[in-house]
C-alpha cells in the first residue's frame, strides 16, 4: 500500500457549489428541480424548485404542496413534512449500506429516484505543517486530511471544510480512480490558516449518480471547471421522471485540528 498525496490530480474535479441548487436550463420548458439528500446523521432534506431560462433573473420559485415519500430497505415508507416552502424533511437515521428510493407526487406528476448509501469513509487523521507558501505569498499553514481508500472498490467524495464556526463556500469533490486503496493525503493550501484557528473537515462519501451530477453541475457553474471538463451544459440527473436533479444519499465522518500557535 503506497502514500499518495492528491496535489495537481485533485484539482481538476474541483467544483464549487452553493447549497441549495440553482440551475439556469437551457431548455425554455420550466421543469421541476429536486434536490434531495439523505444522511446518515438522520438530516434528511427534499427541496421543490422549477427550473429558470438563463436570462431570467427573477427569483427562484419554490414548489409546495407535493408528495414526498422515502422508501428504506425492508420497506419501511416514510412521508416527508413540508417546512418551509418547498422543503420537505423526515427525522429518520438511515442505514448505511443500504439502498433508498424517493417518490415526489407534484401537479400530477410523478417522479421517482434510486440513491445507495456506502459506508462512511473513516478520517483517519488531520495533520499540519508549514509550507513556504507559493507566488511570494510568504509562509502559511497547511492542513492536510489523511484517510484510507478502501481497496477493490470505486469510491466517491465530497469534502467540506469549517474555519472555526464558518463553513467555507468551496466544496470539493474527487473520486479514487488514480489511488484506489491506498493511504490519502489531501494538503489544502491557501486558506490562510492563522494560529489558535481551529480547522474541521467532513469526508463525505456518496454513490456515482450524485458524485457525476454534482461534478457536471460544478463545471457549469465555475465556467468549464478546469482542463478536463466537459462543455457546460445541463447536469445529468438519476430523476426518472420529467423533473432533473439528484438524490443523493450520503455517510461521512468529520475530525478537527487546533492551528499550532
Amino acid at each position: 500500500m503506497k502514500r499518495i498525496a492528491i496535489l495537481i490530480a485533485a484539482v481538476a474535479f474541483l467544483s464549487s457549489c452553493e447549497e441549495v441548487i440553482s440551475i439556469d436550463y437551457k431548455d425554455g420548458e420550466p421543469k421541476l428541480v429536486i434536490d434531495a439528500e439523505i444522511h446518515q446523521s438522520g438530516e434528511n432534506r427534499v427541496t421543490l424548485t422549477m427550473t429558470k431560462a438563463l436570462d431570467d433573473s427573477n427569483p427562484i420559485t419554490e414548489v409546495s404542496g407535493a408528495t414526498v415519500t422515502i422508501e428504506e430497505p425492508g420497506g419501511t415508507v416514510y412521508t416527508l413534512t413540508e417546512g418551509l416552502p418547498g422543503v420537505y424533511s423526515m427525522p429518520v437515521v438511515p442505514q448505511v449500506q443500504g439502498t433508498y428510493e424517493l417518490t415526489v407526487i407534484s401537479n400530477g406528476e410523478t417522479n421517482t429516484a434510486t440513491g445507495y448509501m456506502p459506508a462512511p469513509i473513516v478520517v483517519d487523521s488531520l495533520t499540519q505543517f508549514l509550507s513556504p507558501g507559493f507566488f511570494g505569498g510568504g509562509p502559511e499553514t497547511v492542513i492536510t486530511l489523511n484517510y484510507v481508500d478502501p481497496a477493490g472498490e470505486t469510491n466517491y467524495y465530497k469534502m467540506k471544510v469549517w474555519r472555526g464556526f464558518a463553513r467555507r463556500d468551496d466544496i470539493y469533490y474527487w473520486d479514487d480512480q488514480f489511488f484506489n486503496g491506498e493511504v490519502v493525503d489531501f494538503p489544502l493550501f491557501a486558506y490562510g490558516w492563522k494560529p489558535s484557528d481551529t480547522a474541521t473537515i467532513q469526508l463525505i462519501s456518496m454513490d456515482e449518480y450524485a458524485y457525476e451530477y454534482f461534478k457536471v453541475l460544478g463545471e457549469g457553474q465555475n465556467g468549464g471547471g478546469g482542463p478536463f471538463a466537459t462543455t457546460p451544459g445541463n447536469p445529468i440527473s438519476n430523476i426518472n421522471g420529467n423533473a432533473i436533479g439528484v438524490f443523493g444519499a450520503y455517510a461521512s465522518d468529520i475530525d478537527t485540528i487546533y492551528v499550532n500557535p
